[in-house]
């Protein structure tokens, strides 16, 4: 199972994230993928509902987060919020 992450789009190259359900770790990015999707980066699953903001760590690193807010959430396809 996995999230799947939909970020409002400026113009960034980072629109999109996969995400694992039970592990947190980013699966996909698209074109960041080479950055994000390394196995080191982790979503805080239990804040996804919280807010429209995807916060994550890096290695067990400080508490992170993406700079364009969320806008769809889903779980293998089912929606779970949009903005």
């Amino acid at each position: 199972m996995a999230y799947q992450i939909e970020l409002e789009d400026r113009g960034q190259d980072l629109i999109r994230l996969t995400v694992n359900f039970e592990t947190g770790v980013i699966e996909d990015a698209g074109l960041c993928s080479w950055l994000y999707a390394t196995g080191e980066h982790v979503v805080d699953v239990e804040r996804l509902h919280e807010d429209r903001i995807v916060h994550f760590r890096k290695n067990g690193g400080p508490d992170q987060w993406f700079k364009y807010p969320m806008i769809r959430l889903s779980l293998d396809g089912e929606l779970l919020a949009a903005a």
